[in-house]
């Protein structure tokens, strides 16, 4: 008994120690505390694996210490708030220059339709710049599902790889921290749009964190029930990510600056109460020399967790790691009301030290609530990290009870104006009153129906009034049409010839519908119902009323296409037989050729129903036109009014010079006129005089010499026009009218004065808002280049996909290529493969680059790891320049040599595994496709992200197939050069001798098997008829009974076997010789005219041979492993080179005859004008082009496809250090009579003959037989060719690029890598090229 109640007291007294903590505001370790760690951080381990190897995706409540949502669709959206009163959603970006810009811009929502937004930016030469509300942060009525409010505006594009970042509007310059003090500085307009790229893979601090710094953090507090309660039910998840801001900054009054910041981005959601926190201290830190990106907080919570360390570091390539431990002693360091300006402390990550010293640049202050309980310094900052330049930004948080508490009246929040969801029975109505909830959906009575009804619900809020009126529903359209189905083949031949391309009798079509609309009497039960609606709605007078009639179409007046000017209005229209004359033509108008081609044009319905508005008129003396934002350039400070004398149609038509008035909005949405413009008004639009007629009449007018508006009548409508933009939650387009005291609003506005009655008529949104720069659509998909010193090159990529790429192309090639660099750069040395960031292939202005300081840090842990033959392999000559440490010192330190040896052993067991895949899929093409049996768009696109994963795994295996001839090559060429890293001239001629004959390489059959063709057509003397066919002419005849059966048997036999290859041949919108065979005819009809085919081949000389010309001093154990081992692998892994390449581009054109299905689908869908315009849009667009049939993303393929000539004119350096950048090319004014080039040897031999220098395929066809061909590349495009020329000389390259490898199997003598040959080479110059020495002579004519 006593020894129960002994071990009883014991465990209590254990249970009181582990439980307990030290008291105070900040905890400290209690006598378990290491007992209490551990526990935890076994928890957090489990916890984290259990979620991570579950296979689910977590769902919005699974999210905690250890469990996370990661589903990116699901992060990367506006999040649904908690049912709590400190509920929030935040998005928060900050960024740092070398020249010392800084920016942090927040906007966080919350219930209510209140916010928070911060805007803060530190220009050099400028000063600093802030948002007037500042120091305060709340903004009210926010928009429902965005991040957008108070000129600032967050999208995402692809989540967590990139978003926009925009603002325009009014900043305030100067410091203004003082909530009391006057603010004094100067307001100026500034546009601000970037656009962020990550540059590294989230950081979520809900799994990521380090575990032992959070164990210990909690194991120092007081386990209690409360505790428990409070850390489940004050969480909030958290994840940031590294990247970078590009974009332009315009300032009044300075010129316009290319800005280009390193930047991280945040997201928390959930539950935060920032009175919660005492104080924290967060440092945002990029180190520019090396790239390094690190985050480092402390953070005091009273009652919660008071002392809890967290941060990672990001290297440049993009590898992430937890911070260990943080030297800072917040309490210290935080005493003050303000922290000092110069401090230092040291954290830990991934084993390393970083000795941090910060000096304020500059240092902002923010409050949040009313009460101002929370104050946040946003201090820019520079920092010394470890002896290096960094900079930054450091945020501290105090807790601030004092307030003082903001003293204004707290402005109105306003309900969201949106359309019902759930709209009942609506299905069949044929008129539907403003007032009816269900008239409220554009999908019943079209768009600007449902904005009248819209309107009609807060008028008695507004105090404002909505003309009586009614709508004829989309419905009521298709009834008509049923009664006379004559309308309806009509619109099928429309429908039709649009789907058959066959465009010149459109206009004619169009016509006949509109006709057969406008002349179709009104069906009885619609005639019946609308004049039992006109005289419910205007009395028994209704025949004198004077109603405007308007067209409302489905998707008319939208967010994204405005269909403005598209359909027809009736102005004073007066008796039933009137209006129903009106309906017919409002429903006609919609078929016009100026409105079905609008539609085409922008990827929207041709056939589409068309409501019709009644609504009594005014008979205005003054109307116009406003629009909340400048609708030119899209600044939320900026408001645009026109005003002329009578109804606004002469406004809105453009028949007369209006009044145009520039207003400036501030951030109270007070407002001031700026400008004034007097236009002349001398036509005035207004109702006829007589009323049986109706009608308007058209008047000229003395030019005016005064405004039509007072100012107060300016400003009243501004404050209108304000509030209306509050209801929708976006910029309006507003139009209105006044009569006396009375003010209409015709297309979007609200509120009254005093004693006026004020009428609202119509609302819609301003389309053009955010519009893109030529400039950001040529920059936008720029990948982020970590450091100065990266070396970036077109090489190797740039014959794979030269020129600029389509974005369809960029976004599934460029990517899937950028995974298998990585993939098999993680399986030959261990390295880094991130889910979202381009790192190893990156874009710039439409091009392809690799980074090839990236791949270095990724092949690096290796035993088999040479940066000579990295450089050699990729871009055909050593960078002296590019040194090992530069590599290593923006990555993690070298690996061990037994982790390089145990690399190597698991590279050999991987590359085997995968190149027996990489096999497979030789037999596996036999049968494959992709959406074989889909015949939706989008069921087809669903089949294509289905197999995405076979894209991206057929490119991974064929990289690790290729990877061996590397691997080989480097091998052999140590033992060439002695072990030596200078590898000189005759090393690399004596290796590309070694090399000259290759088994099994693919490519080089396809020249042989043309010439083969060329041969058979002219000994069955059938050259003369096939020579005078077109090429289509001639396609049609190879497959036909006509042409003789061996001929029409080695042409199927050709495009069976090769038909899937074509210049630029990775590239979707390039379609395969199979799939456009008339680029074969005419290769095939170049070689007869140049008889090449009876030329040989040149005779291949042995191994034996090759060793007996070798040039370099080889010793003899080196010769006998050439002799008996090495070179034969070499030779063997070239060929499987380009074999695997081979099966890589026919599974790809498996994926590219899926797309151009998906092109000729959305094309007869009506969803495209063009079916070459889907190529302009990225993977992800297409999906959601499917899903929304977005007017927007139609309009940018359009802008891309027309800015594609202007990214193609660009020229890149062969490497590039840091970002790379355009140069011009200039013609040479004067040459010398005679140069040399050198090269890099390839192909050995010598031959002098007349230069040939071509910069496309399309010139292709002015190749004559024994010409050297002079270009920047050759892919298997230009094979074909190669039984025409003598030698082949080309600026990018090296010994295993195609064009060396093709070259060497047809004994043709090759030098690649010659800079700038296309300049300094002129067609017509007789030359010498040497490839054994690697050089080309101009000589004289």
């Amino acid at each position: 008994m006593w020894l129960a109640v002994c071990i009883g007291g014991l465990l209590l007294y254990f249970l009181w120690e582990l439980l307990r903590s030290s008291g105070g505001d900040v905890s400290k370790p209690g006598r378990f505390f290491y007992t209490k760690k551990w526990m935890l951080r076994l928890l957090l381990l489990l916890n984290g694996y259990r979620k991570s190897d579950s296979g689910q995706k977590s769902s919005r409540k699974e999210r905690g210490y250890g469990i996370s949502i990661r589903d990116p669709l699901v992060l990367e959206v506006c999040q649904p708030l908690e049912d709590h009163t400190m509920a929030i959603d935040s998005t928060y970006f900050n960024g740092f220059a070398e020249d010392g810009t800084s920016l942090a811009l927040r906007i966080a929502r919350k219930h209510n339709r209140e916010g928070e937004v911060w805007v803060m930016l530190d220009v050099p030469g400028i000063g600093y710049l802030q948002h007037p509300l500042h120091p305060d942060t709340g903004v009210y009525n926010m928009p429902d599902g965005a991040y957008r409010s108070g000129g600032c505006e967050f999208k995402v594009i692809e989540p967590m790889r990139s978003w926009r970042v925009v603002y325009n509007g009014l900043l305030r310059q100067g410091l203004h921290n003082d909530p009391q003090a006057e603010k004094t500085g100067r307001l100026v307009t500034v546009k601000l749009a970037l656009r962020w790229e990550c540059s590294g893979d989230p950081f979520n601090f809900d799994i990521d964190i380090d575990k032992s710094l959070l164990a210990e953090a909690v194991a120092k507090e007081t386990w209690t029930r409360k505790f428990w309660q409070k850390l489940r039910g004050n969480h909030q998840t958290h994840y940031e990510q590294c990247g970078e801001l590009m974009g332009t900054l315009e300032v009044e009054g300075y010129e316009a600056r290319h800005l280009v910041l390193k930047s991280f981005r945040d997201h928390t959601f959930g539950v935060r109460n920032w009175e919660m926190f005492e104080r924290y201290a967060i440092h945002f830190i990029w180190i520019e020399e090396v790239g390094v990106m690190a985050m480092v907080a402390c953070l005091w919570m009273p009652g919660y967790i008071t002392h809890l360390q967290a941060g990672y570091l990001m290297y440049s390539n993009g590898v992430t790691y937890p911070v260990t431990s943080v030297t800072l002693d917040l309490d210290t360091l935080t005493r003050d009301h303000t922290p000092p300006d110069r401090y230092s402390f040291t954290f830990c990550a991934a084993g390393e030290h970083y000795h941090v010293y910060s000096v304020a640049t500059v240092t902002p202050e923010v409050y949040h609530y009313r009460s101002r309980g929370s104050r946040i310094l946003e201090r820019m900052c520079t920092y010394r990290v470890n002896g290096k330049t960094a900079r930054g930004l450091a945020e501290f948080h105090y807790r601030n009870p004092s307030g003082p508490a903001i003293a204004d009246r707290e402005p109105v929040t306003l309900p969201l104006l949106r359309e019902p969801v759930d709209l009942g029975v609506s299905k069949g109505q044929i008129t539907l009153q403003f007032t009816d909830p269900v008239c409220q959906s554009s999908g019943v009575v079209g768009g600007k129906g449902a904005q009248l009804a819209l309107l009609t619900q807060i008028q008695s809020q507004v105090g404002a009034t909505v003309p009586k009126g009614f709508c004829l529903t989309l419905d009521a359209f298709e009834l008509q049409l049923v009664e006379y189905p004559e309308i309806v083949e009509s619109l099928e031949h429309i429908v039709e010839s649009i789907r058959q391309e066959k465009l010149d009798v459109l206009q004619t079509l169009c016509s006949e519908a509109v006709e057969l609309l406008a002349s179709c009497k009104v069906c009885q039960p619609i005639e019946t119902k609308l004049i039992s609606q006109l005289q419910a709605t205007f009395g028994d007078k209704y025949q004198h009323v004077r109603l405007a009639i308007r067209s409302s179409a489905a998707g008319e007046d939208g967010g994204e296409s405005s269909s403005a000017g598209q359909m027809e209005t009736f102005l004073g229209v007066v008796s039933h037989d009137n209006v129903l004359e009106a309906v017919r033509k409002c429903w006609s108008s919609a078929y016009t050729y100026q409105a079905v081609e609008y539609r085409r044009q922008h990827g929207q319905p041709v056939r589409t129903s068309v409501g019709v508005v009644v609504q009594e008129m005014v008979r205005s003396e003054v109307a116009g036109v406003i629009f909340t934002n400048d609708p030119r350039t899209g600044n939320s400070g900026r408001m645009v009014l026109d005003a002329s004398f009578g109804l606004g149609e002469a406004v809105v038509s453009g028949k007369t010079t209006p009044d145009s008035f520039i207003l400036q909005r501030y951030h109270d949405n007070s407002v001031e006129i700026l400008e004034r413009h007097l236009g002349n008004k001398t036509v005035e639009i207004a109702m006829a005089v007589i009323l049986d007629d109706g009608g308007v009449t058209e008047k000229q007018r003395a030019p005016a010499k005064e405004c039509c508006l007072h100012d107060n009548q300016v400003v009243t409508l501004a404050t209108l026009a304000i509030k209306i933009e509050d209801y929708f939650g976006s910029p309006r387009d507003i139009e209105w009218a006044m009569a006396g005291e009375n003010i209409y609003l015709l297309q979007v506005c609200e509120w009254a004065m005093a004693g006026e009655n004020i009428y609202l008529l119509q609302a819609r949104p301003v389309t053009t808002s955010d519009q893109e720069t030529d400039d950001d659509i040529i920059h936008e998909f720029d990948s982020p280049v970590m450091t100065p010193h990266d070396r970036v090159t077109i090489g190797n990529i740039g014959e794979m996909m030269p020129g600029c790429v389509t974005p369809l192309t960029g976004s599934v090639f460029g990517r899937a290529v950028d995974y298998a660099t990585s993939v098999v750069g993680a399986d030959f040395g261990g390295g880094n493969v991130s889910r979202f960031a381009s790192k190893s292939t990156i874009c710039n202005s439409g091009r392809l680059f690799i980074n090839l300081t990236h791949v270095a840090q990724n092949y690096q842990k290796s035993l088999l790891y040479q940066k000579e033959a990295l450089e050699l392999n990729l871009v055909g000559a050593v960078l002296a320049d590019h040194t090992q440490d530069m590599i290593d010192s923006s990555c993690q330190h070298r690996a061990s040599f037994l982790t390089k040896l145990y690399n190597v052993a698991r590279f050999f067991i991987v590359n085997n595994r995968k190149v027996k895949v990489a096999d497979g899929w030789q037999e596996r093409l036999k049968t494959y496709q992709v959406g074989r049996d889909c015949e939706r768009s989008a069921d087809l696109y669903d089949a294509i992200c289905r197999q995405l994963p076979d894209y991206y795994q057929v490119w991974e295996t064929s990289v690790h197939k290729s990877s061996k001839s590397g691997s080989y090559g480097g091998v052999v060429m140590g033992i060439i050069a002695g072990g030596k890293n200078d590898w000189s001239t005759e090393n690399c001629s004596d290796l590309a001798l070694l090399l000259s004959q290759c088994h099994n390489v693919y490519s080089a059959d396809v020249p042989l098997a043309l010439k083969d063709i060329a041969k058979c057509i002219v000994e069955k003397q059938l050259s003369e008829e096939f020579m005078n066919k077109t090429d289509k002419d001639s396609v049609a005849w190879m497959g036909s009974p006509q042409c003789p059966a061996l001929l029409s048997e080695k042409y199927r036999s050709f495009l069976c076997r090769h038909g899937h290859r074509c210049v630029r041949e990775a590239e979707f919108v390039e379609k395969s010789w199979r799939a456009e065979p008339e680029k074969l005819i005419r290769v095939i009809k170049a070689l007869i005219r140049s008889e090449a085919f009876t030329d040989s081949q040149s005779p291949v000389p042995s191994l034996d041979s090759c060793m007996a010309q070798l040039q370099s001093s080889v010793s003899w154990l080196g010769r006998f492993l050439l002799r008996h081992w090495l070179v034969q692998k070499a030779r063997d892994a070239v060929g499987n080179r380009e074999l695997g390449k081979s099966i890589a581009v026919e599974a790809a054109d498996r994926f590219k005859q899926a797309y151009w299905r998906l092109a000729d689908m959305l094309f007869l869908e009506g969803r495209l004008p063009e079916r070459e315009l889907m190529f302009y849009l990225t993977h992800r667009e297409i999906g959601e082009l499917i899903q929304t049939r977005s007017a927007r993303l139609v309009t940018k393929a359009v802008r891309r496809r027309r800015l594609q000539p202007v990214q193609s004119e660009l020229e890149f350096p062969r490497i590039s250090v840091g970002r790379p950048v355009p140069i011009e090319r200039k013609s040479l004014e004067q040459r010398q009579a005679t140069f040399t080039l050198k090269g890099m040897p390839v192909s050995r031999g010598c031959v002098q003959g007349t230069a040939r220098v071509i910069r496309s395929l399309t010139e292709a066809d002015q190749i004559q037989k024994g010409d050297i061909l002079i270009v920047s590349y050759t892919d298997v495009g230009w094979t074909p060719y190669f039984p025409l020329i003598a030698g082949l000389v080309t600026e990018l390259g090296g010994l295993v690029s195609h064009g060396a490898v093709v070259a060497r199997e047809y004994g043709l003598p090759c030098v690649v890598n010659v800079p700038n040959a296309t300049i300094h080479l002129l067609t017509g110059d007789m030359v010498r090229l040497d490839g054994t020495k690697g050089t080309v002579d101009r000589l004289e004519s």
